[in-house]
C-alpha cells in the first residue's frame, strides 16, 4: 500500500479524511484501564527518583474523583541512578505488530506547569510516548514544546543505530487550566500498512499511513514527564485493541456527548 503524504500540519484543523487504507471490521476491547480511582496505581509501573514525583490530587481531575500528578523538579536526580530524568507511569500492556490499538489520555497543564531547567539533560518533555524498548527514542511520542507553547506529536522514522531521525506530524497550542482529551488510533507495523490517526478533544486532526514501528515488534506505553522540569496532570489512561467503536471506549464518558 502507498503512503499517504504526511508533511507537518497543525492539530485542531478539520478531519483529515480518505487516507485510511484499512478495513476497521473488528471491535475494539479494552485491555487497560489507569483512571486514578482507588488502587489503580498498583496495575503501574512508576518511574521517578522522588517519593512524592508521582502522586493524586482531587483538587482537578477530568473524570472521577481523582486524577494523577507528575512532578520532575530542577533538583531531582536520574531513575535509578542513571536512567533519565523522568517522572513516569509506564503500562504493563504490550501491543503487538500487525494489531490496531487505540490509546486515551486526558492531560492537564497547571499554571506552574513549568518547573525550571535541567542543563544536565535534553532540552524536551515528553509527556505520552509509545516505546518499542530497543533501547533508543520512542516510536510515537506527545510533547511539550515549552518555547512556542504547543504540544507537538513526533514519530521515529529510523533504525537507531544510525542515529535518530524524527518526523513531526503536528501541533497545536495549548492553554494552561484545562483539560486536553487526546487518542491515538494506531495499527503497529513496520511497513507501509501501518497507521496513526490522531484525535484532540474528539475530533481528528492527523491522518499518518505508514510505518510505526522500527525495529521493534511491540510496543509498550509510559505518560508523565521524561526530559526538563515540569509538573503535569493526567488522567483516564485506556487502551482497547480492535478496531471498530475503539474512540468511545478510551475517551471519557462525556468526550463525545455532543457528537450525534
Amino acid at each position: 500500500m502507498a503512503g499517504c503524504a504526511t508533511g507537518l500540519l497543525a492539530l485542531g484543523a478539520a478531519a483529515l479524511l480518505g487516507c485510511r487504507g484499512s478495513d476497521e471490521v473488528s471491535p475494539a476491547v479494552l485491555v487497560d484501564s489507569v483512571t486514578y480511582e482507588s488502587g489503580e496505581q498498583a496495575q503501574i509501573s512508576l518511574q521517578a527518583s522522588a517519593d512524592d514525583a508521582l502522586t493524586t490530587t482531587d483538587r482537578e481531575v477530568r473524570e472521577g474523583v481523582t486524577a494523577g500528578v507528575a512532578l520532575l523538579r530542577e533538583g531531582d536526580g536520574q531513575f535509578r541512578g542513571d536512567l533519565g530524568y523522568r517522572s513516569e507511569w509506564q503500562s504493563d500492556f504490550h501491543a503487538e505488530e500487525g494489531h490496531e490499538y487505540w490509546y486515551g489520555i486526558s492531560m492537564y497543564l497547571p499554571e506552574d506547569w513549568d518547573q525550571g531547567e535541567n542543563t544536565n539533560f535534553f532540552d524536551d518533555r515528553i509527556i505520552f510516548q509509545f516505546h518499542e524498548g530497543t533501547g533508543s527514542s520512542p516510536a510515537l511520542s506527545l510533547h511539550i514544546n515549552a518555547d512556542q507553547g504547543l504540544f507537538t506529536v513526533r514519530r521515529r522514522a529510523n533504525d537507531h543505530r544510525d542515529g535518530d531521525d524524527f518526523e513531526y506530524l503536528g501541533s497545536m497550542p495549548f492553554e494552561t487550566e484545562r483539560w486536553y482529551d487526546f487518542a491515538f488510533h494506531i495499527k503497529w507495523s513496520q511497513d507501509d500498512d501501518g497507521f496513526a490517526h490522531i484525535f484532540a478533544d474528539g475530533e481528528e486532526v492527523r491522518d499518518y499511513e505508514g510505518p510505526t514501528l522500527v525495529d521493534g515488534e511491540s510496543v509498550y506505553t509510559k505518560w508523565g514527564i521524561y526530559g526538563q522540569p515540569t509538573r503535569i496532570l493526567i488522567d483516564e489512561v485506556r487502551i482497547a485493541e480492535g478496531g471498530e467503536g475503539g474512540l468511545a471506549l478510551v475517551s471519557p464518558s462525556d468526550a463525545l456527548a455532543s457528537e450525534d
